[in-house]
């Protein structure tokens, strides 16, 4: 039996957002953007209880804390779970991600998707509800500092049958 880890952590609160795909939580999720100054990292970091502040997932850092107390990477552990994962790429200007969101909204999704649009719904219907997408206004995107988009597509793959055959896989 594994020793316990301290005191259980505080039970999450509901997020601020509404996860779910219609145009009334889009237009809702806006508005609580905009109390942020539309800005999404200062709407997660507000309530270090909800299940979208990074690490909400795993133990508070208070409790883990003598687990990773030796790791060489502790610091680095750490400031993953309190503030969410930094990765070093070359910021973009203001001008680039500009330009780069209104063609992205402009060239809209790949043809796959289209051609595929009712299994794309469901999908992303599913991401939404289960909290991985959070429904906002295509019109409003420019508002979001750093906002950028990237088109949808389906990937048409194959998988293996019991007898060794090529068979389309679905999703």
């Amino acid at each position: 039996m594994l020793p316990a880890l301290g005191p259980l952590p505080p039970t999450p609160s509901k997020p601020i957002f509404k996860f779910r795909p219609n145009l009334l939580s889009a237009t809702y999720n806006m508005e609580i953007l905009h109390q942020f100054n539309y800005d999404i990292k200062a709407a997660i970091m507000h309530d270090p209880y909800s299940p979208l502040h990074p690490g909400s997932e795993f133990r508070p850092v208070s409790i883990l804390a003598p687990v990773f107390k030796h790791h060489p990477s502790r610091n680095r552990i750490y400031s993953t779970l309190t503030s969410g994962g930094h990765y070093p790429l070359v910021p973009l200007s203001n001008d680039h991600m500009k330009s780069d969101l209104e063609e992205g909204i402009a060239f809209g999704n790949h043809k796959s998707a289209m051609d595929s649009s009712k299994w794309m719904m469901s999908t992303l219907n599913k991401e939404i509800i289960r909290g991985w997408q959070l429904p906002l206004l295509t019109d409003k995107l420019h508002l979001i500092p750093g906002a950028l988009v990237a088109p949808l597509g389906n990937a048409k793959q194959t998988t293996i049958d019991d007898q060794g055959n090529q068979t389309p896989k679905t999703a």
